[in-house]
């Protein structure tokens, strides 16, 4: 029997789908497209030749006065014969099933944030991560130089990845000149910033965090090294001398670093 020509054409333009239902999904990172946020990512692993599920990174919704929450979960969950999954942990439940051909996966995710409890569905397509180490990675920050700048001394940039390297999850100074303390200054400023970002595939990441300091980062991570720009606004209370008086009075000021280009790798 032949299908008329209409039929054909309407068929093909019907939109493919992953067909879900079979095993074994392709080992790796399933996850959200990356322009969509908060970053939600699994792992597949092959141990003893079998597949396992691992280190979900799912966004906790909060409420009232929880604050919502991005939490790496774990624990390890078995692929079953026809590409299911499901399994629990503290503040998570859930099930999942992977596409025919290992390309994508469809989960529910039922997570307890403090008692906000919430079920949401995702569907996750698997990507070609570049590998980031977890860990500490110190950086050297300057202002590009430009004719006749007088050299400034570097600030020192400790960024923290984690999760698996899905995420830049802490910024801190340990050096700059928006940092000193000592006579002139009448404050000792916070060098920590509660900054996170998700890292793309590719090893991108950018983030930026005012709590009346700001920060903004842009940068990218290859394996142990990272570059990058860094922007920082401090205000400081300073402590200068008065010339008709003993006693100084503080004044604020607010330090601002420039645009700063940073390199560096991952501390041993």
């Amino acid at each position: 029997m032949r299908l008329p020509l209409a039929i054909l054409v309407a068929l093909l333009a019907v939109p493919v789908t992953p067909a879900f239902g079979a095993t074994p999904p392709a080992t790796g990172f399933y996850e959200l497209d990356r322009e969509e946020a908060p970053p939600v990512s699994v792992e597949v692993r092959r141990e003893n030749g079998s597949r396992t599920v691992t280190n979900l990174l799912l966004p906790l919704p909060g409420c009232a006065t929880v604050a919502a929450d991005l939490r790496n979960f774990g624990g390890s969950y078995a692929v079953r014969r026809g590409g299911s999954f499901s399994g629990s942990e503290a503040g998570l439940r859930v099930r999942g099933l992977f596409a025919k051909r290992g390309s994508a996966a469809r989960i529910v995710a039922r997570t307890d944030n403090a008692g906000c409890v919430t079920t949401r569905k995702y569907i996750l397509r698997r990507v070609d991560r570049r590998p980031v180490p977890d860990g500490e990675f110190l950086a050297l920050a300057a202002p590009e130089p430009v004719d006749g700048e007088v050299f400034q001394e570097p600030y020192e940039l400790v960024l923290t990845v984690a999760h698996g390297g899905r995420l830049m999850a802490g910024a801190r100074f340990t050096d700059g000149a928006c940092f000193e303390t000592g006579p002139g200054f009448d404050d000792v400023p916070r060098t920590d910033f509660d900054i996170t970002a998700p890292i793309d595939p590719d090893g991108d990441f950018e983030a930026t965090y005012f709590d009346g300091r700001f920060l903004n980062l842009y940068g990218t991570f290859r394996g142990g090294h990272v570059a990058g720009l860094a922007h920082v606004l401090i205000p400081r209370r300073l402590n200068p001398p008065q010339p008709d008086t003993s006693t100084p009075e503080s004044t604020t000021s607010l330090c601002n670093s420039g645009e700063l280009t940073f390199v560096g790798s991952i501390s041993p």
